[in-house]
Order: C-alpha cells, then sequence, then structure tokens
C-alpha cells in the first residue's frame, strides 16, 4: 500500500464506505480493511436510501396503486 492510498482512505474514511474506495485507489476490501483495523477506525455502515417516487398531483400512479382489502 503506498503512501498516496493511504492518504486517501485517512482523508474519505468518515464519508465513503469501503466498497466506494475500492475502485478509486486500487485495493481489496481485505487490504481497505486491514488499514482500518490498524488506525482504529470504524467502516462507515451507513448507505444513502434510494429516493422514493412520487407521483405528481393529478396523476393516477397504475404501478403503486393498492386497493384496500375487505
Amino acid at each position: 500500500m503506498t503512501e498516496l492510498q493511504k492518504q486517501y482512505i485517512d482523508q474519505n474514511y468518515q464519508h465513503e464506505p469501503i466498497s466506494m474506495m475500492i475502485p478509486n485507489i486500487n485495493l481489496s476490501y481485505l487490504q481497505i480493511l486491514t488499514y482500518y483495523k490498524s488506525m482504529g477506525y470504524e467502516p462507515l455502515k451507513k448507505r444513502g436510501r434510494r429516493h422514493e417516487y412520487k407521483t405528481p398531483v393529478g396523476y393516477f400512479d397504475i404501478d403503486n396503486y393498492k386497493p384496500e382489502t375487505i
């Protein structure tokens, strides 16, 4: 692991999950996780939620229609 890769991890460990770092610095998940443990960092587990689609007012959305059950 180069110093540049270590600097990248040190700067972004609070903002990026490990899965997003892998393609940016060309390291494996295990290499990054090992560095996290040696530095005392906790992996970021929070992922953003997918934006929920809302139908504009005045339109009927058949895909999201749920009739009441009797």
